[in-house]
């Protein structure tokens, strides 16, 4: 075999074991949803009881256990989603839809990111304001947080330690 060859296939070599390297450990980063209005239904956290017809209530302060119920990758079994309530009855219909997410980071002495908060806001599909918030703050442990498809609506968090 002659040493252009051989370098080649040694370079196809490195080159598909760092592919591989770079998509093994992507995918083992956390991916997860925010809750919708089925899956609040289903753990009983919207309350129709004291609202008209149609309406209900986001329990407040309500914890939804992200590994359990919405991740689509590896999640460690301690994030939630915590609902921030306004206490109001809402649409069922228009209100318990998701809108968009703001997600801060908040950086240590050295400028490096300590951890992020995912805010998930609902209401009407296009209107600016919110009925209710899902907030996710990661661990103070380096976790960076961002929108990976907006379509979907995927969120992933990376932690840099």
């Amino acid at each position: 075999m002659s040493a252009r060859i051989k370098n080649r296939f040694v370079f196809l070599i490195f080159v598909t074991l760092n592919l591989f390297s770079i998509t093994t450990f992507a995918s083992a980063w956390p991916v997860f949803l925010p809750p919708d209005k089925a899956l609040l239904l289903d753990q009983n956290a919207i309350d129709t009881s004291r609202c008209p017809p149609g309406e209900g209530r986001l329990i407040a302060s309500f914890s939804i256990n992200i590994h359990q119920s919405l991740c689509k990758t590896f999640c460690p079994d301690s994030w939630t989603w915590i609902a921030k309530s306004d206490e109001t009855c809402h649409k069922l219909a228009t209100d318990f839809t998701f809108q968009r997410y703001e997600i801060d980071h908040y950086h240590d002495q050295d400028g490096m990111t300590s951890y992020s908060i995912v805010t998930a806001s609902f209401g009407k599909k296009e209107d600016a304001q919110s009925a209710f918030k899902f907030i996710f703050i990661t661990p103070e442990e380096h976790w960076y947080c961002y929108e990976m498809n907006s379509d979907l609506h995927l969120v992933s968090c990376a932690n840099d330690t």
